[in-house]
């Protein structure tokens, strides 16, 4: 691990706004698919912290329902500038964390700063449809908004 003693680790988990210990207790060694070399150990999670860490998910979702479309634009351009102030860092972490060629990163870092920033829009643009109504003077409009947190 002392090629990479320059990067802090921590062995909890984040969820709920803070760093936690899993309730498994115990730890799972992080490796280099590269090498073969330990990155770091980090808190094994069971699925009492998958429970949690959906709850927290869910209600982190609906606070951003809640949140001014300004001000959904605004942090999702924080993120672009951080992707664009740490993108050697980002890009060498990928390479580490999946075996991953220096230019497959790249590829992925880009794709990922493209979609944060397209998605920095979309706070701002009406979505959906109108649709011919059987009624005269009405009209029917259709909607896409998120159903919130899915996983599997």
């Amino acid at each position: 691990m002392s090629e990479y003693s320059q990067y802090e680790f921590s062995e909890q988990l984040y969820f709920e706004g803070e760093w936690k210990r899993g309730a498994a207790q115990g730890l799972v060694s992080v490796i280099n698919p590269y090498d073969g070399s330990e990155i770091a150990q980090i808190s094994q999670a069971n699925k009492a912290d998958l429970d949690t860490a959906l709850q927290s998910a869910e209600s982190a979702q609906r606070a951003w329902a809640k949140t001014a479309p300004a001000v959904k634009t605004e942090i999702l351009l924080r993120a672009v500038s951080i992707f664009d102030k740490r993108q050697d860092e980002i890009i060498d972490w990928l390479i580490r964390e999946s075996g991953s060629t220096r230019l497959k990163a790249t590829i992925e870092w880009g794709a990922a700063r493209a979609i944060t920033l397209e998605s920095a829009s979309f706070p701002n643009r009406v979505h959906g449809k109108i649709l011919n109504s059987n009624i005269e003077g009405k009209e029917s409009r259709v909607y896409r908004e998120p159903i919130g947190v899915v996983g599997h």
